[in-house]
């Protein structure tokens, strides 16, 4: 371990902590041409000053020193402690301690230990959502198998099969989200950045899930519930009344009574989707109208008009209405079809809470049956106080069935 001066470390650009964000910003073109430019390098220390947590370490830094070195490359570039380099620059100190990493460190090999130091359990900060999406699309570009890429990030507890089912699960519903992000993305010319999708993590695992769940027997209407959950994250649904959008169901009962012929439907009729003239390319093609109903309200549409505004002032028109009007209305509609859709469900638990009750109390008394057998060859069993619970037993059996009009 060696000091090396503030002066001649470079952050690092390509750290998967902050490539979210750098891809994010609005200077996104220069940090990719000239990443280790004086400018540059400040827009990154300026990314990595946002994160949760990095005035603690500041404050702990100022306290304590630097107690756990850094690691960098024979070119001075950090792999990690790229933090703690900004921190100790604030402080206005003049070195830093790290690990010189050899010359002939592959990239592969500085990627894995980037991996290990950054994302183990134990460490201060995790990665996003999606700069987490972004380093497993780039591994499994690279080769990485997708077990041994479960096994890095901790998604498989081991090599055995059920362990490693269950990480290449978790990759391969990753790699779904986004490209479905992606293809969203596209759709909005580019104006929804990847770091809008962060605190929305929930959301887009639960739909993808839905998805999943729906696509083999019905691709369709499997899109259907995606495309409008993903409409739901872009106008500013809560993930939990999202939830409620699990069917085919939800979008003809509840979703389409909240539109009527109006400017709203008509701007997002006016919407184009992938199917109409537009290339979807390769992959999910979750805006593909391939054997889809013709419904009133068609959920593709809808995620295709909210991406398609996404970028333009809350007031511009487009189809009628205004960008504002049209999010607000989308907004509205979905989150009174999920209201409806939870009063309608309190409606059915109250109806059969009864029911379930009584079934449980009947568990109840054939568990009792059996546990008098063993009871009754017990010295001490108070016979006369089971005989007086049965006979309470047997009048609110009475009340109860009086008062559901079974007596007699």
């Amino acid at each position: 371990m060696i000091n090396v001066s503030l002066d001649n470390v470079l952050l690092n650009p390509n750290s998967h902590r902050i490539r979210s964000q750098v891809e994010s910003h609005v200077n996104a073109d220069q940090l990719q041409r000239e990443p280790f430019s004086e400018s540059a390098q400040d827009f990154i220390a300026d990314i990595l000053r946002e994160f949760d947590g990095f005035q603690s370490l500041v404050d702990s830094l100022h306290e304590s020193s630097q107690l756990e070195p850094g690691i960098i490359t024979a070119e001075g570039v950090l792999i990690n402690a790229n933090n703690r380099a900004v921190a100790l620059r604030d402080l206005n100190e003049k070195y830093i301690r790290v690990g010189v990493l050899p010359e002939e460190a592959t990239t592969q090999e500085i990627t894995e230990l980037e991996a290990r130091l950054q994302l183990a359990k134990d460490y201060k900060q995790d990665y996003t959502f999606t700069n987490e999406l972004l380093f497993i699309q780039e591994q499994i570009d690279a080769g990485m198998s997708y077990e041994d890429l479960a096994i890095l990030l901790g998604k498989a507890q081991s090599r055995r099969p059920a362990h490693l089912r269950k990480g290449v699960a978790d990759i391969e519903q990753s790699l779904r989200i986004l490209q479905h992000i992606r293809e969203v993305q596209e759709m909005s010319g580019k104006a929804i950045k990847l770091t809008f999708f962060d605190p929305h993590q929930s959301a887009l695992v639960e739909a993808d899930s839905a998805y999943q769940a729906l696509r083999e027997q019905d691709p369709a209407q499997a899109r259907r519930v995606r495309d409008g959950r993903m409409a739901g994250v872009l106008v500013g649904v809560t993930y939990r009344n999202l939830r409620n959008w699990d069917s085919d169901h939800f979008l003809r009962d509840y979703v389409e009574p909240q539109f009527d012929h109006g400017d709203l439907l008509t701007a997002i009729d006016s919407s184009s989707i992938a199917g109409d003239g537009q290339d979807a390319g390769d992959g999910l093609d979750i805006f593909e109208e391939t054997g889809q109903e013709d419904r009133p309200v068609d959920p593709s549409r809808m995620l295709a008009a909210a991406a398609q505004r996404y970028g333009a002032d809350d007031e511009a028109t487009v189809g009628g209405i205004t960008k504002r009007e049209l999010f607000d209305g989308l907004h509205e509609r979905f989150t009174q079809a999920a209201e409806e859709k939870g009063l309608d469900l309190r409606d059915e638990r109250r109806k059969l809470r009864p029911i379930d009750l009584v079934v449980d109390a009947r568990k109840k008394v054939s568990r009792a049956r059996e546990a008098l057998k063993n009871a009754q060859t017990e010295r001490g069993f108070d016979r006369g106080k089971f005989g007086y619970e049965i006979r309470r037993l047997r009048k609110e059996l009475d009340s109860l069935a009086e008062a559901g009009g079974l007596d007699g």
